[in-house]
C-alpha cells in the first residue's frame, strides 16, 4: 500500500495524500477531508467552525459545537435533529419533537 501512496502540495496551500484509494486533503486552515470510493464516503473535520460530518450512501451525520450546538442524523427522508432549541424527528412529511422546555410539539 505504501508503494501506491501519493502526496501533492497545491498552490493554494492544500496538501493532498492518496493512500490505498483513500484521499486525505488538508487546507491551510487545518480543515481535513477524508474521502473514499470517489467521494461516496466522506468524513470532514472543520476545526475552524467546530464541525464534524460523515456522509455515506446510507446515512449523513453532522455535529457542530460552536455558536449553535447541534446534531443531525439523516437517512433517506428520515431525520433527527437535536440542538439548543430541542429535538425534532421527521419521517417524510410527518414531524414531531420536544421543545427546549421538554414539551411535545407536533408540526
Amino acid at each position: 500500500m505504501a508503494s501506491k501512496s501519493f502526496q501533492k502540495s497545491c498552490q493554494n496551500g492544500d496538501d493532498i495524500w492518496i493512500i490505498g484509494g483513500t484521499q486525505i486533503k488538508q487546507d491551510r486552515y487545518g480543515n481535513i477531508e477524508v474521502s473514499q470510493d470517489y467521494r461516496r464516503r466522506l468524513i470532514t473535520v472543520l476545526p475552524t467552525i467546530g464541525e464534524v460530518s460523515v456522509h455515506t450512501p446510507y446515512v449523513s451525520v453532522t455535529v457542530g459545537c460552536y455558536s449553535k450546538r447541534y446534531l443531525t442524523v439523516q437517512m433517506d427522508n428520515r431525520r433527527i435533529t437535536s440542538g439548543f432549541c430541542g429535538l425534532t424527528v421527521q419521517n417524510g412529511s410527518q414531524k414531531a419533537g420536544l421543545d427546549r422546555n421538554g414539551k411535545v410539539v407536533i408540526f
